[in-house]
């Protein structure tokens, strides 16, 4: 499978922009207050519809975008702004770039790196004084979970492992948390009903003994929280960023 056609880098007009892009495009959506005037470095940028955005209807003063692949920069070129450019660059080399910049950009980079830490002591080095750093990157616990191995994500991290990473270089002002699409609802709905009808098929005669054991005292099983009914009435406008006012629990 291309890369190009899988979730790890979303290209408009192809089957991952049908079933992600609504995801993608809704972070740089959610920045456009942010970086008004501003100096934007988007890092990756990927293929380059996202710096597009910012450089266009975000109105930034001047947006640059780097991703290491040469291949996502080529496609980049497709959009053209009089303040957008573009750079074939490591994430994990931005003193290359000899500027500053009031604002970084880094939406599912994170977990592609080999080392977190230094990515974010090289964003800090990069910014002005006062300067922002907008990140999102996946939760291990929600989206892998124990047992489970990405091999485009070397660094998947915990909720906390992510925060305590940040505390190190920055002051965190705000932190928030995105729904997922419903695409990817229904694929971790199809997967968990799948493991219960292994695990029933597995341990058949345990199940029914533990069934009529819990029928005896009233404790049936509780329904688990990854059952959706709300499936069938939910469009894509209902995906939503908000600000996280709790610490989130394992499965959030």
């Amino acid at each position: 499978m291309k890369t190009e056609e899988t979730v790890e880098r979303v290209v408009p007009g192809t089957r991952s922009w049908e079933l992600y892009g609504y995801e993608h495009l809704q972070r740089y959506l959610f920045v456009k207050e942010f970086i008004k005037d501003k100096n934007v470095l988007d890092a990756a940028c990927g293929s380059g519809y996202g710096s597009y955005f910012m450089a266009t209807e975000g109105n930034a003063k001047s947006v640059t975008g780097i991703d290491i692949s040469e291949t996502a920069i080529e496609h980049c070129h497709k959009y053209q702004n009089s303040n957008l450019n573009y750079r074939v660059i490591d994430c994990m080399q931005l003193s290359n770039l000899k500027e500053k910049f009031d604002i970084v950009i880094s939406f599912e980079t994170v977990e592609h790196l080999s080392d977190p830490r230094d990515f974010f002591r090289k964003v800090s080095e990069i910014l002005i004084p006062g300067g922002i750093f907008i990140c999102s990157t996946p939760n291990k616990q929600r989206l892998s979970g124990a047992g489970n191995i990405n091999p485009f994500h070397p660094s998947e991290l915990s909720y906390d492992e992510f925060k305590n990473l940040f505390k190190l270089e920055f002051t965190i002002k705000n932190e928030f948390h995105q729904s997922e699409t419903i695409s990817y609802s229904r694929y971790m709905e199809l997967k968990h009903l799948l493991s219960k009808v292994s695990g029933r098929a597995s341990a058949y005669f345990l199940n029914r003994i533990e069934n009529k054991m819990r029928e005896a005292v009233g404790k049936n099983f509780v329904y688990d929280s990854f059952i959706r009914p709300d499936l069938d009435a939910l469009n894509e406008g209902d995906i939503e960023i908000q600000e996280l006012k709790v610490t989130p629990k394992k499965w959030h």
